[in-house]
């Protein structure tokens, strides 16, 4: 009898987990936008600084713990997540509990410097960039075809058009 109940609640449990991961944007009465949800991960600064909202984070290789997260110089790699809104500062070796991977974000951080980088264009995808902890747009020399071929591995979509260095609102889609 206690092995029958273990598994209904087992069953329940995971019942609730799907009906309430958060997947979309709430609307309310009037159509305005009331909520907007997002998936995120937790994992721990080790980028050797502190980091911020909206800054753009990979896998620590080095580490290969899949906990640890850095920032990069190299562009197209595919991105663990961004720091998620009002986040404040993050000292490095401290947890980063809100890391985003899914749903909108209102500040992505953005580069515009670089022969890289490019600007940003709502509606196209945003990719992690060679300037440390930022997104960018893609342009022809985003990837030196000389080398190995990389695939690149896209953040989100910008809903912004910036060629400024700043902050853009983008749709995360790291999944």
């Amino acid at each position: 009898m206690k092995s029958l109940f273990l598994v209904l609640l087992l069953f329940a449990t995971s019942a609730m987990a799907i009906i309430t991961d958060p997947q979309s944007n709430q609307l309310d009465n009037t159509g305005a936008v009331s909520k907007r949800d997002g998936v995120y991960i937790s994992v721990k600064n080790n980028s050797g600084v502190s980091v911020s909202d909206g800054w753009v984070m990979v896998f620590d290789t080095t580490s290969d713990d899949g906990i640890n997260v850095t920032t990069t110089t190299t562009a197209g790699l595919k991105a663990a997540c961004v720091v998620a809104a009002n986040s404040g500062t993050i000292a490095d070796g401290a947890l980063i509990p809100k890391c985003q991977i899914f749903g909108y974000h209102s500040g992505v951080q953005f580069g515009n410097s670089g022969a890289d980088i490019t600007g940003a264009t709502a509606g196209e995808a945003l990719f992690a960039a060679s300037t440390a902890g930022k997104a960018s747009g893609l342009s022809g020399t985003l990837v030196d075809t000389s080398a190995e071929v990389v695939k690149l591995m896209p953040i989100g979509i910008s809903l912004d058009n910036s060629t400024t260095s700043g902050v853009v609102e983008a749709f995360i889609d790291i999944r």
